[in-house]
């Protein structure tokens, strides 16, 4: 399993980044691909997403995922069954009263890393331009 990292300095409050990304429902503001998620159950969420691998066409895709949220430490983290074994962990610190240093990580055995790689750099900048178009 590979893991890909992008580390961001968003100007928001840690406190209200957390808040605002521990919402399931938010998904599709700063997940480019993701176009609804919902929970349905403690831990458990309905997705569906737009995605465009490199080795394939474009298609839409639903599934079941889970999200978990730790309010200490201000972790979350997700994943899905399925050929990828695919798992992600996004970690909040604080870097003053009106900013904060997000950290996100992707596990996956996803055989186009590169592709995987790209969605993790999107992603964090997708949180930061939403988060701060959204509280800062």
């Amino acid at each position: 399993m590979t893991t890909h990292t992008s580390t961001v300095q968003i100007d928001v409050s840690a406190q209200q980044l957390w808040t605002y990304l521990s919402h399931v429902e938010n998904l599709p503001e700063y997940l480019p691909q993701m176009t609804s998620a919902h929970r349905t159950g403690d831990d458990t969420v309905q997705v569906t997403a737009q995605i465009d691998p490199s080795d394939q066409p474009a298609r839409e895709v639903e599934g079941q995922a889970w999200f978990t949220v730790k309010e200490e430490g201000k972790t979350l983290t997700w994943g899905s069954e399925g050929p990828n074994n695919y798992q992600g962990q996004l970690d909040i610190d604080s870097a003053g009263d009106s900013s904060c240093e997000l950290t996100l990580r992707i596990n996956s055995e996803r055989a186009q890393a590169d592709d995987v790689e790209t969605g993790v750099q999107r992603t964090a900048k997708g949180i930061k331009r939403a988060a701060e178009a959204k509280h800062g």
